[in-house]
């Protein structure tokens, strides 16, 4: 009996029978990676194909194209739904992207979830380091130590550094459209409506708080967080949870069991940039536990090791305008400071700084030791170039070598 997923796309390599969907599927094998496409088709017509190949059960995109007549109406999202529904749990690879299909990637709808697999394996990990670490130390005092146990810890150890190498304890998985109704033969128009209506994308907005915990709190300070954030598990009442969520901005909410001790207030709504930078993409999606903190780490610095003067914000440790994707985050989490002026006080200041080192270091000869390292680098008859002045350098001769260089 076919599976829901041969009924609607049929089956790899062959089709016995006719599947009541517009979409082919075939594929073939290859040295050891199967190799398929799926085809969306409109009567006799190809409206889209995704090529894909499988190595040892992992799905990865090649390649997705959609016809310039059947663009806009979501087939490209169906063809990577129907790729997921093939392959339901596991984490689909896209391999290298262009701009448009990395902008096709980040409209895809996408849920996060554990792998389990890895965060069990990840849990003995940390188990298993922990009881050798407490028998080297015992070794180490001179008491008894069982060195079989030892011994066979070290061999798990490096099974499971092995088995979670490179993986991440959190799968993106793409949203599926299972049982959705995807009538063409009689208006083909209207299922892409449908189909365009079902997508669940993310908001261009999300809803930001202010929570703040006192010092009768073993982790006292405040916070910027997300709507999801404040749920049973964090320790709200379901009427706590209506309560924040219902808040006006501005507005601020007192915790009824410790009063003033923890208050969560309203603030402006985080534009979502469509193309999210680093820690934004951390601190909305993180793929692993130490993406959420790097991303809090990066936003507790806007009060604790920023400042901001006349609209400027600066590190406080050097002077200096932070990067653009630690200004994104802050902007996003509301912190109040001019980020486009920042941003243009940091390209002039870099700008005077490229100005002042071409002054000093123009045609100037490295010492010995930088020709040495170079030589090690590059080889000794090749001739590089320092990118900021221009200047080129014969390694074998330890010369300076000038080009007519381009005005700053």
């Amino acid at each position: 009996m076919p599976s829901p997923a041969q009924r609607r796309f049929g089956s790899a390599c062959r089709e016995p029978w006719t599947p009541p969907s517009p979409f082919k599927h075939c594929g073939k094998s290859h040295d050891f990676r199967i190799r398929k496409w799926l085809e969306a088709r409109m009567g006799d017509v190809c409206a889209g194909h995704l090529d894909y190949s499988c190595f040892q059960g992992v799905p990865k995109i090649s390649f997705i194209e959609v016809s310039k007549g059947h663009r806009r109406r979501g087939i490209g999202t169906v063809l990577a739904q129907a790729l997921q529904e093939e392959y339901p749990g596991r984490e689909i690879e896209f391999g290298m992207l262009t701009e448009e299909g990395a902008a096709w990637r980040r409209g895809l709808p996408m849920v996060s979830v554990p792998d389990r697999a890895v965060v069990e394996a990840g849990a003995e990990l940390e188990l298993a380091r922990s009881e050798r670490d407490a028998l080297i130390n015992a070794a180490t005092r001179g008491d008894p130590t069982d060195f079989d146990r030892l011994n066979t810890l070290h061999d798990r150890i490096e099974e499971l550094e092995q088995e979670i190498a490179g993986k991440s304890a959190v799968k993106q998985l793409i949203t599926t459209t299972t049982g959705m109704k995807m009538d063409t033969q009689h208006d083909p128009m209207r299922r892409d409506a449908v189909q365009v209506g079902a997508l669940q994308l993310e908001p261009l907005t999300m809803k930001l708080f202010s929570a703040r915990w006192d010092a009768s709190f073993e982790q006292p300070g405040e916070k910027v967080q997300l709507e999801r954030d404040f749920t049973t598990d964090a320790g709200y009442s379901q009427e706590d949870i209506e309560r924040i969520r219902s808040l006006k901005v501005g507005e601020s909410w007192t915790c009824p069991d410790y009063g003033r001790s923890h208050t969560v207030t309203r603030l402006l709504d985080g534009d979502i940039p469509e193309v999210r930078t680093e820690y934004i993409q951390k601190y909305l999606s993180p793929r692993i536990p130490n993406d959420a903190k790097e991303a809090q780490r990066v936003l507790d610095g806007f009060e604790s090791k920023a400042q901001v003067e006349a609209g400027v914000v600066r590190w406080l440790s050097n002077r200096q305008v932070p990067p653009q994707p630690v200004l994104d985050l802050w902007k996003f989490a509301g912190k109040s400071f001019d980020i486009a002026l920042s941003a243009k006080v940091r390209e002039a200041e870099l700008s005077d700084f490229l100005a002042q080192y071409r002054a000093i270091n123009t045609g100037r000869k490295p010492t010995a030791e930088q020709f040495a390292e170079m030589r090690s680098a590059f080889g000794a008859d090749a001739q590089p170039m320092d990118i900021v002045t221009g200047d080129r350098y014969d390694l074998e001769r330890e010369q300076v070598v000038q080009r007519p260089r381009m005005k700053a």
